[in-house]
């Protein structure tokens, strides 16, 4: 994969999910949701799981639970810093790094589920992992809002290339 298009879904993945930020907060009963705010700090623990690996960081990694968070602003500020990190960490990495064999901890608890070994992904597969993963739950929290009566945003990534690869726009986190 080449380190542009790379950089591109991850772009895309931020520019997602702060336009979905703003379309929860803007919605007093997605923003209250207790489903969506699951969904939402979710996904950004796993965007902070996937940068802690890729760091290097010393396991396991403490994240902070759900019940950590005041208020749903502050799950979305979580958000923001992971997508900052893996911002900064896929725009300093080069082909080499990217293509490096990445052994995430919960990998060896999977294989002992199944009873077998697992290949293990290189860094480059497992930011598309984590591209994928963001946009499977986006479309859940997008769902939701909908049957709660609000209006998602259309954040599909070619609408994201229609609009010229904006940046992320995470003013309505405060």
């Amino acid at each position: 994969m080449e380190v542009v298009w790379l950089r591109d879904l991850v772009r895309h993945l931020g520019w997602a999910d702060a336009a979905l930020w703003t379309a929860v907060l803007e919605d007093d009963a997605a923003r209250e949701d207790e489903t969506i705010r699951l969904w939402l700090h979710h996904v950004h623990a796993v965007q902070h799981a996937f940068l802690r690996s890729w760091r290097g960081e010393p396991r396991p990694f403490e994240l902070p639970e759900l019940a950590a968070f005041a208020e749903p602003a502050a799950i979305g500020r979580w958000g923001r810093e992971a997508h900052a990190g893996i911002e900064a960490f896929l725009r300093a990495a080069g082909p080499e790094e990217l293509a490096r064999e990445l052994r995430l901890p919960w990998a060896e608890g999977l294989e002992l589920a199944r009873g077998r070994s697992i290949e293990h992904p290189s860094l480059a597969h497992t930011a598309v992992q984590v591209a994928m993963h963001s946009a499977h739950h986006r479309g859940q929290v997008a769902a939701r809002l909908r049957e709660l009566g609000g209006d998602p945003p259309l954040i599909d990534f070619i609408a994201w290339l229609w609009r010229g690869r904006p940046e992320a726009d995470w003013l309505s986190l405060g």
